[in-house]
């Protein structure tokens, strides 16, 4: 049995229907939940609106040695937010390039790289944007031949492997061919 509280205030006394018929997820009405959800935006503007307001009276209390600081300190996280922008960008652009043409060799999608500006695939907020890249690629990496990749496995010298491991295992241990 749970406890919980009417609207009026009174307490009421229900079941749990979870131990009784098995967990069964609760159905809200799509008014009920866009309503919720506008409730929640306007939660959301107006938290970021005194954020901005709180920003902008810390900024005005600071002084001039404190600003300087201040401003090194955001320079410096947007540095950071670069630098760390371009690292992915270069594994995105590696990914696309390998999903392009599986072909490709290492050092040439280095070559590729070592002309491409990635900050033009950064934003100042750090994130990557993921559909250039994927059209950079496109344009830049060279469509695969169509060979296939030789995965015939052995020396690498081209010698058939064995299909028969017994004869194998025989042979290494001296008593056959």
């Amino acid at each position: 049995m749970t406890v919980q509280e009417a609207p009026g205030g009174q307490e009421q006394q229900q079941q749990s229907q979870e131990s009784q018929e098995g967990h069964e997820p609760k159905v809200y009405d799509e008014a009920y939940v866009e309503k919720l959800r506008q409730e929640s935006a306007k939660y959301r503007t107006q938290r970021n609106e005194f954020k901005s307001q709180l920003e902008s009276v810390r900024t005005e209390k600071m002084t001039p040695d404190e600003k300087m600081i201040a401003e090194a300190e955001q320079r410096g996280r947007a540095a950071a937010a670069l630098d760390h922008g371009m690292a992915l960008a270069r594994t995105a652009f590696d990914a696309a390039a390998g999903r392009r043409n599986p072909e490709l060799n290492p050092k040439d999608v280095e070559e590729i790289l070592s002309i491409v500006d990635l900050r033009k695939f950064v934003g100042d907020d750090g994130k990557v944007n993921s559909e250039a890249i994927q059209k950079a690629a496109e344009k830049l990496v060279p469509a695969p031949t169509g060979r296939v990749p030789d995965f015939e496995g052995g020396q690498g010298n081209g010698t058939p492997r064995s299909t028969d491991m017994n004869r194998t295992i025989r042979k290494l241990a001296g008593f056959g061919q």
